[in-house]
């Protein structure tokens, strides 16, 4: 484990290291400023009417049980309440029996080989074979593993199970761990202890082959000895599973004043007392992928009301943080300046080059051509992304063009967008990509023409598309299946901007939350893939090379994807077109300029080597022309170089590569203030994003019926393969009487991960 201590990094501090985390949750819960009433205390802000809104129930459900008073737990005969709020799993049951990991001789491998938990004298070990009587159990917690056990020769998971009832007799056999109970087990509550991370086998150790230190977890020893570290997990996690998350309030203002993007996090609980009389602690969850830039060595612009803790529990979203011994916490982005401020439009140099001269003329033929429609290399139409793409780009030389040329294509570009997606249905269908493309096509024809009236003829339409939910959740921090690193956050600024000049406080509100995110979600992509390579073996025994990068957002245990290269040392160059392939927003190309340019430069430089691209010359990258928004904005190329002309045929390339050029040739941008102040309006209540299905899996998934086909669930926890080709799990969950076929009747529940709220600032 870390250290006991602290470290700041940014201007945000993070808390490392079990003893300051422990005694953060047993001396100082309720202590830290946060107010009965769920409002922040001291001098945090001032906060008017905050309404609810976006809390219908979109969880998956199975077949449903009767529900309970508290509308979570079900009566049904096994129940289980799913979350991306924690990395463990809370199962419920009437039955007097449970019986734990079990049937995995069907997958071709071993049951766990030792059972470790706290008995009168000190922690006490079963092997197989053996039980005890549930008295002897002076805590409420279990330990289990697989160090040895068949087909678990590389790696290991270490497993905990915390109870609410004390069982009259715990047996570990060849078949799992069998727990018997006077009367209803009720809840019980399983995570591995170290998320997704697996500790080696002996001899197996797989990050010392790679150049990476170990964690020093021997797990093969546990079975004699239970080391220190997993014992202060065990313990702190005893208390902390007594208060088991189920949902999070989260509200969203703007303090102009500070330049902040101010997000409260209010979770709400279920609680879970039990027979040995736990203390329960609160552990308030930060969100995985926001964790992915607040580990050492990260640098973003963030402060918290009470520093988070690292508890080195990997997802597959990022490393689980938490903000020990509150129900919530405030969190301050300082990142409103990129969307206040813009890139002044400048003139060109009378004494221009035959380069930017040719870059000028070029831009103008270019919108000719793209109003004419010629056919010959005719620019993308229609309604889809590439369309408002080439839009956007049209509009982004609305300062370059001739005057006859301006009104023309200001005159297009204003039908165009007028009408898009006007089919009789409007926008009802558009996915989360089209939204992101339109905004930015939107924002620059308003910049740039100086037309507000735009916004007027399809405003309303426009903002409950903002305000619809995107099919994502909490742990992403945004939707899933995005390629485009950059583009959402460009989506989010343009968006924010749009409804300053419609005067709508609440789109302004909700979009400038986004943006904060999708900046959050923009540096994991690019500086996120060092911490997947300290957490190897990931989805497979496969090294994640240094070129890796991370990429899109899966669902499930699936979480961020990697990308390695491919054909030797060289990148897939379609995966690095859609990943780079649009970046127009000045403010996002600022923001890399500013917090990561050396990591996009390393990860450009290793695309050029591995497909054999020229080398750096000058400082300047010609790097492939789908990557011309990380060369203008981001690494500053010369004009010359930008305007070096693209791929034949591909005429918005060409445009998007003369425009940049143009802007370089203007010289070094110049920032002004576009927003003077945060608006005044009030937010209303009665739009939400939480909409879209939530996400309900963090480290951990429970299918039922999948093996044995007998309807007991089973617990995948990787996306692995054992070695007899069966789907990896922990085994199954099995209650009641032996042979029973499977439950009578289950609950699955899972609940919102996300209501959202909005506060304004006076």
């Amino acid at each position: 484990m870390k250290g006991a201590g602290a470290w700041k990094e940014g201007r945000g501090r993070v808390v490392t290291g079990w003893s300051v985390v422990l005694l953060t949750g047993w001396l100082a819960a309720g202590c830290d400023g946060w107010r009965g009433d769920g409002r922040p205390g001291g001098d945090q802000g001032r906060w008017t009417r905050i309404e609810e809104v976006g809390t219908a129930d979109r969880g998956r459900e199975g077949r449903q049980g009767p529900r309970g008073p508290d509308g979570l737990t079900t009566n049904a005969w096994l129940s289980v309440i799913q979350t991306e709020l924690s990395p463990a799993t809370l199962w419920r049951t009437r039955a007097d029996t449970v019986r734990l990991f079990g049937e995995l001789g069907r997958l071709g491998l071993g049951g766990p080989t030792f059972l470790a938990y706290s008995s009168p004298t000190g922690i006490a070990v079963l092997r197989p074979g053996h039980g005890i009587a549930g008295g002897e159990m002076r805590e409420n917690w279990l330990l289990t593993g697989f160090p040895g056990a068949e087909g678990w020769e590389d790696w290991d998971s270490p497993w905990a199970v915390f109870l609410e009832r004390r069982p009259e007799r715990v047996d570990l056999d060849e078949d799992g761990v069998a727990l018997r109970f006077a009367g209803e087990a009720g809840h019980f509550t399983a995570m591995p202890l170290y998320g997704y991370y697996k500790p080696p086998q002996q001899g197996r150790e797989f990050l010392t082959d790679q150049g990476f230190k170990e964690k020093g977890l021997l797990t093969w020893e546990w079975g004699t000895v239970v080391a220190r570290d997993p014992l202060t997990r065990l313990r702190y996690w005893a208390g902390a599973t007594r208060r088991f998350p189920i949902g999070v309030e989260e509200t969203v203002r703007v303090d102009a004043r500070r330049g902040e993007v101010v997000v409260r996090q209010a979770y709400r609980w279920l609680e879970i007392g039990d027979e040995w009389g736990t203390r329960p602690l609160h552990v308030a969850p930060v969100s995985p992928t926001l964790g992915l830039v607040l580990t050492k060595g990260q640098s973003f612009p963030v402060e918290f009301s009470k520093p988070p803790f690292d508890f080195e529990i990997a997802t597959p979203y990022g490393p689980y943080f938490g903000v020990p011994g509150v129900e919530g916490y405030e969190i301050r982005f300082q990142v409103l300046r990129y969307v206040d401020e813009v890139e002044a439009v400048r003139a060109l140099d009378p004494g221009a080059t035959d380069a930017v001269r040719e870059a000028l003329e070029g831009v103008r033929e270019a919108a000719r051509r793209w109003v004419a429609g010629e056919a010959s290399g005719a620019f993308p139409t229609g309604d889809g992304v590439e369309a408002l793409r080439a839009w956007e780009w049209v509009a982004r030389g609305l300062p370059y063009y001739d005057e006859g040329t301006r009104m023309w294509v200001a005159a297009q570009l204003k039908r165009r967008l007028e009408g898009f997606g006007w089919d009789g249905k409007g926008l009802a269908e558009a996915g989360t990509a089209v939204r992101t493309a339109l905004w930015q096509a939107l924002w620059a024809y308003t910049r740039f023409s100086g037309d507000e009236a735009v916004l007027g003829a399809r405003w309303l339409e426009w903002r409950a598309l903002a305000l619809r939910g995107e099919r994502g959740g909490w742990a992403g921090l945004g939707a899933w299946r995005t390629a485009g690193v950059g583009d959402e956050a460009a989506g989010a600024i343009a968006l924010a901007r749009l409804a300053f000049l419609a005067g709508d406080g609440e789109v302004y509100n909700v979009a400038c939350g986004r943006v904060a995110r999708e900046l959050v979600r923009m540096q994991a992509r690019v500086r996120g893939a060092a911490w997947y390579r300290e957490q190897q073996p990931w989805h497979s025994l496969e090294p994640i090379g240094v070129t890796a990068c991370v990429t899109e957002l899966g669902d499930g245990t699936e979480g961020w994807r990697l990308e390695r290269p491919r054909n030797g040392a060289g990148f897939d160059t379609a995966w690095a077109a859609r990943r780079w392939g649009h970046l127009a927003e000045p403010a996002v190309g600022r923001f890399l300029r500013e917090r990561i340019v050396g990591d996009v430069g390393r990860e450009v430089r290793a695309l050029l080597e591995g497909i054999g691209g020229a080398a750096w010359e000058g400082g300047v990258v010609p790097i492939p022309d789908a990557l011309v928004g990380v060369e203008g904005l981001v690494l500053g190329a010369r004009p010359e170089v930008l305007g070096a002309g693209g791929r034949e045929g591909q005429p918005v390339e060409e445009l998007a590569r003369r425009v940049l050029a143009l802007r370089a040739a203007a010289g070094p941008p110049r920032i002004q203030r576009w927003i003077g102040d945060a608006p005044s309006f009030d937010s209303e209540a009665g739009y939400g994003e939480a909409g879209g299905e939530p996400g309900t899996v963090l480290v951990q998934a429970v299918e039922w019926g999948q093996v044995g086909d007998e309807g007991w669930p089973s617990v995948p926890g990787w996306r692995w393969g054992t070695p007899s080709g069966h789907p990896w799990s922990v085994g199954t969950v099995r209650v009641g009487t032996e042979g029973q076929a499977g439950p009578p009747e289950r609950g699955v529940i899972s609940p919102n991960a996300v209501q959202l709220r909005w506060a304004e600032a006076r």
